[in-house]
């Protein structure tokens, strides 16, 4: 569970929960994975530890490029497994600052508005991108200020793709601007 101290509604704050999926074809793909950097860092001179690698990777790379007798079922999978979406499902738990009881709980979209999902994970050193286009082009001017305040309390590296009607929203959160007509 990740604690966040950002208020959400009046007196209530935001939980964000983070768990692995479930899926046994994305656990696999991300066990292959790690077992390919295993003792990376300390491996081996061994020729049978170089050649042991080079064949968890090309088994890998095969898969993913589409192995001749299996390529309807290799581009599913590559879809499937190389959607980072894919990876992790997130919760949210809406609690009480006073008890820090729960009142409410987000599950993925749980038939909230697109305005309540976007309102939502602790600074840390990790890199965290993300690309939005379109940006606050339909909400009003308090909900992007609301989102960009978010992710600057998340500690968010943006890339914002709008159209000008949002500049003057925008604007005090930005430090590189790109115009493209």
């Amino acid at each position: 569970m990740i604690a966040c101290e950002i208020e959400y509604n009046r007196n209530r704050h935001i939980e964000l929960i983070q768990q692995s999926a479930f899926n046994p074809e994305v656990q696999q793909f991300r066990a292959d994975l790690r077992a390919c950097i295993d003792n990376e860092l300390h491996g081996s001179e061994d020729d049978q530890y170089a050649e042991t690698k080079f064949a968890q990777v090309k088994q890998i790379l095969d898969r993913l490029r589409g192995r001749q007798e299996y390529i309807a079922e290799d581009r599913r999978w590559r879809t499937l497994v190389t959607n980072v979406r894919n990876w992790f499902q997130f919760s949210a738990s809406e609690r009480w600052n006073e008890d820090d009881r729960e009142y409410e709980h987000y599950s993925d979209s749980s038939g909230k508005s697109g305005g309540q999902i976007e309102k939502f994970e602790k600074r840390s050193r990790a890199f965290r991108f993300v690309i939005i286009d379109e940006a606050f082009g339909r909400g009003s001017e308090e909900s992007a200020e609301f989102g960009l305040n978010l992710f600057r309390k998340l500690n968010l590296q943006l890339m914002v793709v709008t159209p000008l009607q949002k500049i003057s929203v925008i604007e005090p959160y930005v430090s590189n601007v790109a115009f493209i007509d």
